[in-house]
């Protein structure tokens, strides 16, 4: 897997240290994105031979993006922390120390992750936010109604499949998803960064617990949804636009498969918010394949997710029940 070259302490030391999140910081997140060498659509420009050759050509740019609109898993809340930690993660091929892609489970021996993460390895791992040193083995994949590892439509652009010899259990209920989704619901997108400078210190298989500097998620006003109705172009015709969810959360490669959680703070309990599973982080809003033109379209500066399929919530409430 191609990485980054790490920025050496000098370099960084170079660049100012991040302030308080306030407006200003928002701000100037703002123009660090508007200065990345990406395409309107989203492609990065000048890409040298190589997309590692691009990210190290342009690491000052891309250092402070990752400055200004990202925090990392330690700037998580404790109880955030905990309902994520064992059921969140990445996705690893073989003794490679950067994950490749998001993942969450579903159940113990359940795991969900976008279907073009699906690379077809026998040596797949996943680890959890909370246990990052253990390696769970990523089994078969698991046959589905409408999952699609070629990615056909963002619709059925997701992939399940079982995990072997599971000894961490699930800390998620039935209660955990839901598809209910409003307009400029506030929304959490927590996932692992292939090119945040930080996480590329690991070089063999012994620092693999070094990923974990790799986790990134932004406070932005953006970190909320957007339906389909909202948005131009409209969402084809014929598909069930009411399941595509829009975002402009920042994002990072490496986050596709990665849980939207709808955050909701009851009026009675302002400090203790609620969380529910709603969907699966996709791709950036721009289309990259011509077999997306059936799925939700190209919204580019928008991020596209998908809610969970409800016959995949279905299957859920069977597996949990035998767990119980």
């Amino acid at each position: 897997m191609l990485g980054l070259m790490v920025m050496s302490t000098a370099e960084a030391e170079t660049l100012p240290k991040r302030p308080d999140y306030t407006a200003k910081v928002l701000a100037s997140c703002a123009k660090t994105f508007a200065a990345l060498p990406i395409t309107e659509k989203g492609e990065p420009i000048d890409p040298v031979g190589s997309e590692v050759a691009h990210y190290q050509g342009y690491q000052k740019l891309y250092f402070a993006y990752d400055r200004d609109c990202f925090f990392g898993w330690g700037d998580l809340k404790e109880r955030t922390r905990a309902f994520l930690g064992d059921n969140v993660g990445a996705l690893f091929n073989s003794d490679e120390p950067v994950p490749y892609c998001s993942a969450f489970r579903l159940a113990d021996d359940v795991m969900v992750t976008a279907g073009h993460c699906d690379i077809g390895s026998t040596s797949l791992t996943m680890r959890l936010f909370g246990h990052p040193v253990v390696a769970l083995r990523v089994g078969e994949r698991i046959k589905f109604p409408y999952g699609s590892a070629e990615g056909v439509s963002d619709l059925s652009d997701f992939a399940l499949f079982h995990l072997l010899d599971v000894t961490i259990k699930s800390r998620w209920t039935s209660s955990t998803f839901s598809r209910k989704v409003v307009s400029g619901q506030a929304i959490l997108v927590v996932a692992s960064s292939k090119i945040a400078p930080l996480a590329l210190k690991a070089d063999g298989p012994e620092d693999l617990p070094g990923w974990l500097a790799n986790v990134r998620f932004s406070r932005t006003p953006s970190n909320q949804i957007w339906l389909a109705d909202e948005l131009k172009p409209p969402i084809p015709q014929g598909l069930p636009s009411s399941d595509c969810l829009f975002h402009r959360a920042p994002t990072f490669a490496g986050m596709s498969g990665a849980p939207i959680i709808a955050i909701t703070v009851p009026k009675d309990a302002p400090t203790k918010p609620i969380f529910h599973v709603i969907g699966i982080h996709i791709r950036n809003g721009f289309l990259p394949l011509d077999d997306h033109s059936n799925g939700c379209g190209d919204h580019y500066p928008f991020n596209v997710g998908i809610k969970l399929p409800e016959h995949l919530l279905e299957a859920v409430d069977t597996w949990l029940a035998k767990k119980d």
